[in-house]
């Protein structure tokens, strides 16, 4: 007898766990597919694949170099205000210096690189017209930044006030801005 009572309530109390677990799962899968539908809905919004294509297209022609140069320029004279390179990109990831230059056309040739770069050209360039790269949206901008380089973070910050000057109502957000020591802070546009 005492057993039959004991598999009764240890089955009762088996099958109740079971029976929470296949609910608890269900709204899992119910939030899991609602952070889904928005995060598409978002994507759908900041992206066009076909805006980014040809723009990606657009700046890895040589003959581009200039016209992407003119067209990221103001970004990044904002971004500068007058400050050094060093300060937004660390001097171990500058190129390499020659025998005969001086340190301050040394600066020069790498902020010229920074501001050639393709990664922060096409973010700029696309955010000019309202746009994220699909990997920015899908992603998230934090993991596709590195974390040494502050000049990144920033051309971000300016890409998300693009985006708000351009309607968009939604938060552009990247956790941790201490990481990257950028100024200002406004995250959240």
């Amino acid at each position: 007898m005492f057993e039959l009572f004991i598999a009764l309530f240890g089955g009762g109390y088996y099958g109740n766990k079971l029976l929470n677990e296949h609910i608890d799962h269900k709204e899992a899968d119910n939030r899991r597919t609602e952070v889904k539908t928005r995060r598409d809905q978002w994507c759908s919004m900041v992206t066009d694949r076909a805006l980014e294509e040809e723009l990606r297209l657009f700046i890895s022609r040589p003959e581009n170099q200039d016209a992407v140069l003119e067209q990221v320029s103001e970004v990044y004279d904002k971004i500068l205000d007058g400050r050094r390179i060093d300060e937004f990109y660390p001097r171990e990831l500058w190129c390499k210096r020659k025998k005969d230059w001086s340190h301050g056309f040394h600066e020069e040739v790498q902020e010229i690189v920074c501001r050639r770069d393709s990664r922060n050209a096409l973010r700029i360039m696309l955010a000019k017209r309202g746009r994220l790269t699909g990997i920015d949206a899908v992603n998230g901008v934090s993991r596709s930044i590195c974390a040494a380089s502050k000049l990144e973070a920033e051309v971000i910050m300016w890409c998300a006030g693009e985006l708000k000057r351009h309607g968009l109502k939604e938060m552009f957000s990247m956790p941790t801005p201490e990481l990257y020591g950028v100024r200002g802070m406004g995250w959240e546009v």
